[in-house]
């Protein structure tokens, strides 16, 4: 089959009224709007592979937006059992996810990964064509738990949502509203602030003029997998991890076959999550981190720290040094150039090679004197007894 006729498979996972609501008025929504689904619509023998429970599939197909959908591309329900006692959510997505990007490897097609819990600007889907129409194997969007429930307040408030209606979107008016309602996690991978995350997966900088922000992240969303350039497919990384942990890697382990979306103003996908999900409190100075000098240096060795541990394969630490312009308006050239300068300056240092051993003592001596050394030392119990 031509390249250019070859189908594209959109696939999602979901279970539970929650997540089924996410999908149907929120996701769903914004993948009918003008320049998305309506793109796919003359490509012969594309799909959307809905993997959820029978009793999610008979209640979906009863709301409107699901009409809506049905003419645009074919439905087609790929059956899921919800977590069993003792497996964690985690883990049923990821069987869910398995079993979509199985069937997308069986039929060679084009492979879209959507998130029920997202919310994507009118043109990201158009945009995704074009990549695949030009040749593009891997095309990875920036998409990070971003929103919170204030984000989808304001969407019902300004009468954007409508059952069976689009949920059309600007890309920049959709980053907008997430940098208004930014979840709390999310706001500790701002570099600037005392209470920067120590596994940040992610890291961003503030641009001057308040026009938007400028990140670095090891959290990509596959908005694009050709199925076709694989002869053998490595499905289990899905099932020990998630599908943005190390399953593009594995597949696709040459950077030369991914294409980064560095600007959101071409694709905009959104995620958003409950601040009530928090099991923690992320927000809390540290009083290390607020010292001059020292709070910056401690920080970049957080970064470092963390790039080359365990969870981060070597795709992405080469990946990581991209930077993404998440844009809300124009903004200043040279701001924009500062922010872009100074963000890949530490991007560059954090990923280029790991903490020397003077470096790594310096830093666990600072993070003890930080956390408390009572704390550390049940760590180290802990640890002893795994062992």
């Amino acid at each position: 089959m031509p390249s250019n006729e070859r189908p594209f498979y959109l696939g999602v996972v979901f279970w539970g009224n929650e997540f089924r609501d996410y999908f149907t008025d929120f996701c769903l929504a914004s993948l009918l709007s003008e320049n998305n689904l309506p793109a796919l619509a003359d490509i012969a023998g594309s799909r959307f592979l809905i993997c959820t429970t029978m009793d999610d599939w008979a209640t979906i197909q009863r709301h409107p937006a699901f009409e809506q959908l049905a003419r645009l591309i074919e439905p087609v329900h790929l059956p899921i059992a919800p977590p069993e006692p003792g497996e964690t959510k985690m883990h049923a997505m990821s069987r869910g996810h398995k079993a979509v990007a199985e069937r997308m490897f069986m039929d060679r097609v084009r492979g879209i990964f959507v998130y029920p819990d997202t919310v994507f600007a009118d043109g990201a889907l158009a945009a995704v064509k074009r990549h695949a129409l030009n040749g593009r194997t891997v095309v990875l969007a920036f998409c990070p738990r971003f929103a919170n429930e204030g984000f989808l307040a304001e969407l019902r408030a300004r009468a954007h949502i409508r059952p069976g209606e689009a949920l059309s979107l600007t890309p920049r008016g959709l980053t907008t509203l997430a940098i208004e309602n930014m979840h709390s996690e999310t706001r500790t991978y701002d570099f600037s602030v005392p209470y920067f995350s120590l596994r940040p997966v992610m890291c961003f900088w503030r641009v001057a003029d308040d026009s938007g922000l400028v990140f670095h992240t090891t959290n990509w969303a596959p908005v694009l997998v050709d199925y076709a350039a694989l002869s053998t497919h490595d499905a289990d990384s899905i099932e020990k991890w998630t599908i943005d942990g190390d399953y593009i890697y594995r597949n696709f382990p040459d950077a030369e076959d991914i294409h980064i979306v560095a600007e959101t103003d071409e694709i905009t996908l959104i995620s958003f999550t409950p601040e009530s999900s928090l099991t923690y409190l992320p927000l809390r100075p540290e009083w290390i981190q607020r010292l001059p000098l020292v709070g910056p240096w401690f920080r970049s060795m957080a970064l470092c720290s963390f790039l080359h541990s365990h969870e981060i394969d070597s795709q992405k630490r080469i990946l990581f040094p991209t930077a993404v312009c998440v844009r809300s308006g124009d903004g200043d050239l040279a701001a924009w150039r500062k922010t872009l300068s100074r963000a890949s300056r530490i991007a560059k240092f954090a990923a280029a090679k790991p903490l020397s051993a003077w470096e790594r003592r310096a830093f666990i001596g600072l993070r003890i004197l930080n956390e408390g050394i009572l704390r550390h030392f049940d760590y180290w119990i802990q640890n002893r007894r795994r062992s």
